[in-house]
């Protein structure tokens, strides 16, 4: 059976060549962040995709991404809004591309911007950002597979 692991239980959780079989991160960000103890760790590995090829919006338009809800935008009166948006959640902001691609290879390569945005603005407040290193995640067939290995942290 399934090993079911309670709210905060683990201070660390490693996913190493793991996310290159993993199309959107969102559900498994999710799933970590209730089971990492505040200050808990999540270290993963992915390669490295493109804003292009992943059809994130590119470096220069990165402002573009929308940024994590303001703490006094949840905690606005319902009355001030029209009574079909009176209800406020920290539902996060809408992913501006897709992020991941699919390769030849079956495996999925992740662009940074995606974990950046996964990190910083869809898990409203839940991680933060540690440490990133581009890196030869795997050698296939004689050529060098470039990635990221991230340390991100729950706060």
């Amino acid at each position: 059976g399934a090993i079911v692991l309670g709210d905060g239980a683990l201070d660390l959780c490693v996913a190493a060549d793991v996310i290159i079989y993993i199309k959107d991160l969102s559900e498994l960000f999710d799933a970590v962040a209730a089971v990492l103890c505040p200050g808990g760790l999540f270290s993963f590995s992915t390669e490295k995709g493109s804003a292009e090829e992943t059809e994130w919006p590119a470096a220069e338009e990165e402002s573009v991404i929308p940024a994590a809800p303001e703490e006094t935008e949840l905690q606005q009166p319902a009355e001030e809004s029209a009574p079909e948006e009176g209800r406020q959640d920290a539902s996060p902001p809408p992913q501006p591309g897709v992020g991941y691609v699919e390769r030849a290879s079956e495996r999925i390569a992740h662009y940074e911007g995606y974990i950046r945005w996964l990190v910083d603005a869809r898990s409203c407040g839940a991680f933060k950002m540690v440490e990133v290193q581009e890196t030869m995640v795997r050698n296939d067939e004689g050529s060098p597979i470039m990635g990221h290995v991230y340390v991100i942290r729950r706060m």
